[in-house]
């Protein structure tokens, strides 16, 4: 009958509670294993890792038995290692198939939770864009309710109008020029309306820095004109007039404010979750893992 080579295995801290006696646990049967294929060893090891066991010290005997020589290895990974080493070549050769094949699995794991973790994602950004798209109504509706207050209105030109002239030398008469020509200026509209069209102004590449020039027309008193280095602080100047001329506009700007944040960085988790998951899709087709 052939001998076939095994091994059995028990904890390295085993007997070190407060009730125990480490130098006698070695001698003590129950504390070991009993006598394990390599392949089932393994296993046993892969278990103790899943159940977070992995940094316990282990015990080896190879092969099983009261007389054969103990081998001690800090942790789990350590000890499967060396099981690896004093198995037979063709335990070995199953062991590594093994070891694939559990990488596989693992890997496919990690694909299904991180298409999980992509939907949630995505699940999420939906919910905070309703949300959002709810805010800006409300922000909206109340902005064109105030917008039909006539009582303050706005213009506003470019206050480098007119600036070409002074290629012929005239630099000074083509901004009055420009100041007095009414198609230069826009129409008169509410504060709120003004601002929205500044923050576009605000946001396009060729035009944010021009200089601005602002009209405010008030009933009952004479238009007041301001200049700002460029559209962002004239959008600010309007935001906070009109935060303190209508006061009940400051929670909704301010829910506005927080739901496009909350969209942006659900944006974020998104484009996250997406390079995650084609990070774990690339990995696992590398190992045949996936199609």
């Amino acid at each position: 009958m052939s001998y076939e080579l095994d091994v059995e295995w028990m904890f390295g801290d085993a007997g070190k509670g407060p009730l125990g006696i480490e130098a006698l646990a070695a001698y003590n049967p129950l504390r070991w294993s009993g006598s394990l294929d390599f392949l089932t060893a393994v296993r046993q090891m892969e278990e103790l890792i899943e159940n977070r066991e992995g940094d316990r010290p282990i015990v080896l005997k190879i092969p099983s038995g009261i007389t054969s020589r103990e081998h001690l290895c800090k942790d789990v990974a350590t000890a499967i290692e060396h099981m690896k080493r004093k198995s037979p070549e063709h335990i070995r050769a199953a062991l590594e198939r093994m070891e694939a094949q559990e990488k596989k699995k693992l890997l496919l794991k990690l694909v299904e939770d991180h298409i999980t973790e992509l939907q949630s994602a995505e699940t999420t950004l939906q919910q905070e864009e309703d949300k959002a798209k709810e805010a800006r109504t409300l922000l909206h509706d109340l902005l064109t309710e105030l917008g039909e207050d006539k009582g303050v209105q706005c213009q506003w030109m470019f206050d480098d109008a007119g600036s070409g002239w002074g290629m012929v030398g005239l630099g000074g008469i083509g901004g009055k020029l420009a100041h007095l020509n009414p198609g230069r200026w826009s129409q008169k509209n509410p504060m709120s309306i003004a601002q929205e069209m500044l923050e576009a102004v605000a946001h396009e590449d060729k035009q944010c820095h021009r200089p601005v020039l602002l009209k405010i027309h008030e009933e009952g008193e004479d238009p007041q004109e301001n200049k700002f280095e460029k559209a962002e602080l004239a959008v600010a100047y309007l935001r906070s007039a009109i935060e303190t001329k209508y006061p009940q506009l400051t929670p909704l700007e301010n829910v506005h404010a927080d739901a496009e944040n909350r969209v942006a960085a659900a944006k974020v988790h998104v484009k996250k979750a997406k390079k995650t998951l084609e990070e774990s899709q690339a990995e696992a087709k590398a190992a045949s893992a996936l199609n």
